[in-house]
């Protein structure tokens, strides 16, 4: 498969009165069709990775590396170009659907507002469009649906609104930054499930962010684990999630009900001023000396990617 998307060195900081150390030297590809997820404590920097690629950081952040999707260099394109790019080829997939959808219009233009403004296609197609991305989403009276106002229904049912109008061009990549968020149980699984089988019937990639083990589990193809700014283990998700090689890694899947909820000792480092060495080493159980004073660069172990000098 080739690649698609292609991140390469990627820092963002954020200066203000002190600078935050958000994302540091990030690297990862993401094939055609393949599914990645992105997993970790949150603040670890992985909803930060998805908004750098997406261009949609606050002025404050300071972005460096290389981020080329399609072979375009997204941090060199100007605004009015990347604009075009989130609409017809990036689909953007918020957590939280109450910020995403505009409480005084109604659902079914808020879906068909893509094919509007992207296409140029009049109100009737916009909205026949919309009924078809609804039913495609599991809503078996989507015209009923189409009349609601997000306020009128439920937490589940806005993030699968926000699914069809983020899916409704057919990008041929997904972003989703935590939309299992704040679900219940059988909500979780129906989205993950929903975004899992968009992907797969429609041949797009999806960049994936959840902090929950088991949707990233159920659904992805590779998996990569963040901590404070870095990935420090990436492969195939059954491997790394069932024979985890980083410490960090061991101990984030050992603190899941799954895993013996075995808390991981201490807490994440202030992205102001993160450890020297390796950034783990002050919660590691297996630290040694060299691990205060190197900093780790992965290296390839088996069928991954490990940040770990041991």
């Amino acid at each position: 498969m080739s690649a698609l998307l292609e991140v390469d060195g990627l820092s963002v900081t954020f200066r203000g009165e002190q600078t935050v150390h958000a994302v540091s030297d990030v690297s990862l590809s993401l094939a055609e069709g393949e599914i990645l997820a992105l997993v970790g404590e949150s603040g670890c920097g992985k909803s930060v990775i998805a908004h750098a690629v997406a261009r949609l950081l606050p002025p404050s952040a300071v972005v460096s590396g290389s981020i080329r999707f399609q072979g375009r260099d997204l941090l060199s394109l100007p605004e009015r170009e990347m604009v075009g790019v989130r609409g017809n080829r990036i689909g953007i997939i918020l957590q939280n659907p109450s910020l995403a959808l505009n409480p005084l219009h109604t659902v079914g233009r808020q879906v068909a507002e893509p094919l509007r403004v992207h296409r140029g296609e009049e109100k009737g197609r916009a909205l026949q469009g919309a009924a078809r991305a609804l039913s495609g989403l599991g809503f078996a009276d989507p015209e009923r649906t189409m009349a609601l106002y997000p306020s009128m229904c439920s937490g589940g049912m806005n993030q699968r609104f926000v699914t069809a109008a983020s899916t409704i061009l057919d990008p041929p990549f997904l972003i989703a930054d935590e939309p299992t968020k704040g679900l219940d149980r059988e909500r979780v699984g129906e989205i993950a499930e929903g975004l899992e089988r968009l992907a797969r019937e429609r041949g797009a990639a999806l960049l994936l962010i959840t902090h929950d083990l088991r949707v990233a589990g159920s659904v992805a193809d590779r998996v990569a684990v963040c901590y404070a700014g870095e990935i420090v283990e990436a492969g195939p998700a059954g491997s790394v999630l069932s024979a985890p090689r980083h410490p960090y890694a061991r101990g984030l899947i050992g603190s899941t009900p799954e895993g013996g909820f075995v808390p991981i000792p201490g807490s994440s480092p202030s992205p102001i001023s993160p450890p020297p060495g390796c950034r783990f080493h002050p919660r590691c159980p297996h630290r040694t000396e060299r691990c205060a004073l190197e900093h780790p660069v992965p290296v390839r172990v088996g069928d991954r990617d490990v940040r770990c000098l041991l």
